[in-house]
């Protein structure tokens, strides 16, 4: 048995609770539905809303919550609640739909009460937030299984194993599994260090930014004050533009003449989105080798600016469409959505870079040069170059992880399937390997010449389509409204075009992966151009689109498939974008790969 955590929670639980545990629990973990009120009688436990002072002081506790995780909520006056009702739904939920389904099912629960302020346990209420995620028929069975004296039951079985044979006392309650035939109890939404402590995971502890002052009043002695203090990493990046010569076999798209107005780019778009008509195809005559000297825009970034001392795990970022770099380490409010700043302040290093044609990289000719196979060895030799040490002022990893979004996720899909040996492993967020909704990405962009709306930016030539405006962002990028309207805006200065090679060499990848390592896959719930809009709506074939991308990984130890709720393809744009980092980053601990 390997590591993993069991969770006992009752939507009824106060919101810290839940937002800790929802948020913070991603190590093989799952969610059991209990109801609160039985293992309060159970256990002879009382909640703590009914003794005067531990209910002031939840006031307090509350707020604190609030700001530290972002997430604004109201105590409702109606609560607590007899959650009955929402818990035998969830355990109907939970036996008819996928573990993903039932989460994200727990989570609307979560939020009618306490942000929509709507007492579950009323039935139009529960109907009301279970129509977030399911259909009107959907609803109507969950509700009458709720009430059957199935679900009755196994709702008791449950609450009882809690207590009788876990020991619970509360909510939530975990009981967690140590990988060596061991168990132990942990209880409430601030034990969490203790859990990685038992499991034996790096982590990053409670500690003070060096140089913080405070005020110790005299009721602290020496011991607790050690115990509060210690170093967080300090950024250091640097910017560096380096020459590389590559080659490869590029496609030859002779009866494609490249478009130079908006009209043209859009003849283009409806050519490449029509039903039944395959572009690359059409345009396609053969294929050409494709050789040259190029420069690439790189930034390296590491934890207090190591150049020597012992050998760092390296993350590798390549950004998808739309994008350059700055994808990876968005300066908006304050750095708040920056995944390198996060991957720093655990100690691992980043290198992320302007892939070839885009930004400061070097630019080349949108139908001929700029194209997937070219792009892919630029990839490959930028590796080469971290791990033979030829790239200058940095210490060579002992460990390699590429890291892909969206058409950068594409490429590093086909370099690990053509050269396993690049990675230690490989995480591919913003994608799937189903390319049945991408005629919806392309027709969506409102494509327009680079050329004549990013005049004074890059120089790009005609070929380059960027998307037409901020409205096609949202539509490509981001699920409404899980987003910040003013990132958006900012995202709309700086975004970045695709080229016509690229759009018509994407779909060129293996359908099979050798990659025998670590293989994580996270798509937001509402991706449009690799699920349609529904990551969950595979037909009964699978869990989700992504999961299903596991039979192209048959050697991958282990693959695993995560759909972020409430998200849409540009996953870093968006509120939830710290919990998908934060899986990223557990995923990556608990399979040797931790900085």
């Amino acid at each position: 048995m390997g590591k993993k955590i069991e969770c006992y929670i009752d939507c009824g639980n106060d919101a810290v609770a839940i937002v800790r545990t929802t948020q913070l629990t991603r190590l093989g973990y799952r969610f059991f539905p209990v109801f609160l009120g039985g293992i309060n009688v159970g256990s002879g436990n009382k909640p703590p809303w009914t003794n005067a002072q531990k209910a002031a002081y939840a006031q307090y506790d509350g707020k604190r919550a609030q700001q530290y995780f972002g997430h604004a909520f109201e105590v409702p006056s109606f609560f607590p609640i007899l959650s009955l009702l929402p818990q035998r739904a969830m355990t109907y939920v939970k036996q008819r739909y996928s573990n993903d389904r039932y989460e994200l099912a727990f989570l609307r629960c979560f939020e009618t009460m306490w942000n929509g302020q709507l007492d579950i346990s009323i039935p139009d209420n529960l109907c009301t937030a279970l129509l977030k995620l399911f259909n009107p028929d959907e609803v109507q069975e969950i509700l009458q299984a709720a009430s059957s004296p199935e679900i009755k039951e196994a709702l008791t079985k449950m609450t009882d194993k809690a207590v009788r044979e876990l020991g619970a006392f509360g909510c939530p309650w975990f009981w967690v599994h140590d990988g060596k035939g061991n168990a132990e109890p942990f209880f409430g939404s601030d034990r969490f260090h203790f859990m990685w402590n038992y499991l034996g995971l790096p982590h990053e502890d409670l500690k003070l930014i060096v140089g913080a002052k405070l005020i110790i009043d005299t009721m602290y002695t020496l011991s607790s004050w050690l115990l509060l203090t210690g170093a967080v990493a300090a950024r250091v990046c640097e910017n560096r533009t380096i020459d590389i010569t590559v080659s490869a076999q590029n496609a030859v798209f002779n009866n494609l003449t490249t478009p130079k107005t908006n009209e043209e780019a859009t003849g283009f778009a409806v050519d490449a989105s029509t039903q039944g008509f395959n572009a690359t195809d059409q345009a396609l005559t053969g294929y050409a080798s494709i050789t040259g000297p190029y420069k690439l825009s790189t930034q390296y970034c590491s934890p207090n600016g190591r150049t020597s001392g012992p050998a760092p795990v390296l993350q590798i970022l390549t950004h998808g469409f739309g994008y350059d770099k700055v994808y990876w380490d968005l300066p908006y409010n304050a750095y708040n959505y920056s995944y390198i700043d996060d991957a720093l302040s655990l100690g691992y290093a980043t290198l992320s870079y302007d892939r070839l044609g885009i930004g400061n990289s070097s630019h080349g000719d949108a139908k001929s040069e700029i194209q997937t196979p070219l792009e892919v060895a630029a990839l490959a030799q930028l590796i080469d170059m971290v791990r033979n040490g030829s790239y200058p002022g940095i210490i060579v990893p002992r460990k390699v992880i590429l890291i892909g979004h969206s058409y950068g996720s594409v490429q590093t899909y086909d370099l690990t399937a053509t050269d396993p040996s690049s990675a230690d492993a490989i995480v591919l967020t913003g994608f799937s390997l189903n390319q049945t909704f991408s005629p919806s990405f392309i027709a969506g962009g409102n494509w327009q010449q680079a050329y004549l709306t990013q005049k004074s930016a890059y120089n790009y030539t005609p070929g380059y389509l960027a998307s037409g405006n901020i409205n096609a962002d949202q539509y490509l990028f981001c699920h409404w409204p899980e987003f910040d309207p003013s990132l958006l805006a900012y995202v709309e200065t700086i975004k970045q075009p695709v080229t016509v090679g690229e759009l018509l060499t994407i779909g060129s990848v293996p359908a099979q992966n050798p990659f025998a390592g670590p293989v994580l896959l996270i798509s937001g719930s509402n991706d449009v151009p690799f699920c349609g809009g529904d990551c969950y709506n595979t037909g009964g074939g699978a869990p989700s689109i992504p999961s299903d991308a596991a039979k192209a990984f048959p050697n991958a130890r282990p693959f695993e498939a995560f759909v972020q709720p409430n998200t849409g393809h540009a996953i870093n744009l968006h509120y939830t974008a710290k919990e998908a980092y934060n899986f990223m980053f557990v995923f990556l601990a608990t399979n040797g790969l931790g900085p």
